[in-house]
C-alpha cells in the first residue's frame, strides 16, 4: 500500500515543550495478495411443470485467503409465485460462521412490467446466533 494516506504528524516525545510535535513519519505497510476467490456451480431443476418447479444447486469455492468449501440449496416455486429455499453453507469447513438457511418469498405482478417482491430467510449465522433477513424489491 502507497500514497498519502501513511504520511502522519508525530510528537517525538510528548512529555517536552518546544520540540517539534510536527515531524512527518511514514508508516510501513507490507505487501500482502488481495483476496481472490474461485467458484464454479451448478443448477438443475428435476421438476418442471406450469405450476411447480425444483430447482437445486451445488457450488464450490476455492478462496486464496480461506479454505475451501461447498454451498448448496435447493428452491421450491409454485406459479413461479410463492417460493419456499433452503440450504447450507460453508460444507467442508468446520469453523464457517455460516450454516443452515431457509425462507421463502412472493412475487407479485401489479402492471405491464411493475412487480413486487418480498423475501425472508432465517440464517444461523454462528456467533450472531440466528439471523432473520427481509428484502423488499420493486421490479420493472
Amino acid at each position: 500500500m502507497d500514497g498519502k494516506d501513511l504520511l502522519y504528524f508525530i510528537d517525538i516525545d510528548p512529555s517536552l515543550d518546544g520540540n517539534n510535535e510536527n515531524v512527518i513519519a511514514r508508516l510501513n505497510t507490507e505487501k500482502y495478495d488481495i483476496p481472490l476467490g474461485f467458484r464454479v456451480g451448478l443448477a438443475y431443476d428435476p421438476i418442471k411443470t406450469d405450476f411447480h418447479r425444483v430447482t437445486v444447486a451445488l457450488d464450490g469455492v476455492t478462496p486464496n485467503d480461506y479454505y475451501e468449501y461447498m454451498n448448496m440449496g435447493m428452491e421450491y416455486g409454485f406459479r413461479e409465485m410463492v417460493f419456499l429455499r433452503g440450504g447450507y453453507k460453508g460444507l467442508g469447513v468446520s469453523d464457517y460462521e455460516v450454516g443452515f438457511s431457509a425462507g421463502g418469498g412472493v412475487k407479485y405482478k401489479l402492471q405491464n412490467n411493475l412487480g413486487i417482491i418480498l423475501d425472508y430467510a432465517f440464517v444461523d449465522f454462528g456467533r450472531l446466533d440466528n439471523v432473520q433477513r427481509f428484502s423488499l424489491s420493486l421490479t420493472f
